[in-house]
């Protein structure tokens, strides 16, 4: 269920030891798909923020555009387009 799903990706996305930045990055961007599918973009901008910072990301266009529409369903349309 979501609550589990919450749960594991969030450990996931802290986890430092033995764990793959690559996953890492991963979880942070599918917490920032479940907080975008429950309309906080906000939220969602911030876990697709931290994903960029890890630098084996193999989502990073993908997690740009989330930034913009996140950006955009915030009202902040000037900062979408520079997204």
């Amino acid at each position: 269920d979501k609550t589990k799903a919450l749960v594991f990706l969030n450990k996931l996305a802290k986890s430092r030891d033995g764990e793959s930045a690559v996953y890492r990055a991963q979880a942070l961007v599918q917490l920032g798909d479940l907080a975008f599918s429950d309309s906080q973009f906000a939220v969602a901008q911030r876990h697709y923020q931290a994903s960029l910072k890890i630098s084996e990301n193999p989502r990073v266009s993908y997690a740009y555009s989330r930034i913009a529409w996140c950006l955009l369903n915030l009202g902040q349309y000037q900062a979408a387009e520079g997204a």
